[in-house]
């Protein structure tokens, strides 16, 4: 799940995540020149986050998932995995905070900022901070999970995108509403939503949608990026059957099963859409240019 953050020097740090032996993932991160050519300067060596103790929210797992400044400090949302005996996992979003500009993270509570409770009952997952319109507060663009549903005997989670809001970044909003529904009760899930700039007054969204059986493995069900337009009365609308890539991926492309987890950067005077490939980014990272 690629999650950019330019440094003080100038380059692109894109945070990413990779699994263990023990099928846990860890977040790493590798520095690019920031422009188009994305050329590669320096890989981590190490994790800057890992797994935390048995019985915390991200046990088994934290992913990056969006970072922004605000009040002063730079904070990267994240996502914490545990298993479960009842269902195959669960989620739950967490905040780190860097003091040193973005080279090492500590989390800024042992619990997370956005979890299962009376209001949002399964799991939240996926998220994009962004800051409001006076820029006083944030809003949140997150994964929400409705249920797990039997699919052929194995059961699936189905998740859409609901938006939160909060005045320190830590304490968030929890009677929040859908922004991105699903079309039809065949549609699984809907993640990473992505926003065109980092305001909330943004009218462009992108994100990854799926269907509810086969999406492993089968194209048709495995994940695609999809677009939102907000209109005048604040209400975000699915273009539905909008292509994103102005060109099919090739046959023996990284994309050419699988699109998923977007998120937009800017960079001169362009937009730029980072985005995992098939196997849910086992095939690598890659990258498009906003056409104007």
């Amino acid at each position: 799940m690629p999650t950019p953050l330019v440094m003080e020097d100038g380059r692109l740090r894109v945070f990413f995540c990779s699994r263990d032996r023990h099928n846990r993932s860890h977040t790493l991160w590798v520095d690019l020149e920031n422009g188009a050519a994305w050329k590669i300067i320096d890989v981590a060596d190490e994790p800057v986050l890992s797994p935390s103790q048995p019985g915390l929210f991200d046990a088994e797992g934290i992913m990056p998932s969006s970072i922004i400044e605000f009040g002063g400090r730079l904070l990267m949302y994240t996502i914490g995995w545990t298993v479960r005996r009842d269902v195959p996992y669960h989620n739950a979003i967490g905040v780190c905070e860097s003091f040193d500009g973005g080279m090492t993270w500590q989390r800024v509570s042992k619990g997370p900022v956005h979890a299962q409770g009376m209001l949002e009952p399964y799991f939240c997952g996926t998220s994009e901070v962004v800051l409001s319109d006076d820029g006083r507060s944030l809003e949140m663009y997150y994964m929400s999970a409705t249920e797990w549903r039997d699919v052929n005997g194995k059961l699936e989670p189905r998740y859409h995108i609901r938006k939160s809001t909060s005045a320190d970044g830590i304490l968030w909003s929890q009677d929040n509403p859908v922004v991105v529904d699903y079309l039809d009760n065949e549609e699984g899930g809907i993640a990473r939503a992505t926003l065109l700039s980092k305001r909330g007054s943004s009218r462009w969204m992108w994100y990854c949608y799926r269907g509810i059986d086969g999406y492993r493995n089968h194209q048709a069900s495995a994940y695609k990026i999809g677009v939102s337009h907000k209109g005048d009365d604040g209400i975000w609308q699915r273009l539905a059957g909008q292509r994103v890539f102005s060109e099919p991926a090739r046959e023996d492309a990284f994309d050419s099963m699988m699109e998923c987890y977007p998120i937009n950067h800017h960079c001169d005077g362009k937009d730029w859409l980072f985005y995992n490939g098939n196997g849910f980014g086992q095939t690598g990272i890659g990258f498009a240019e906003r056409a104007s």
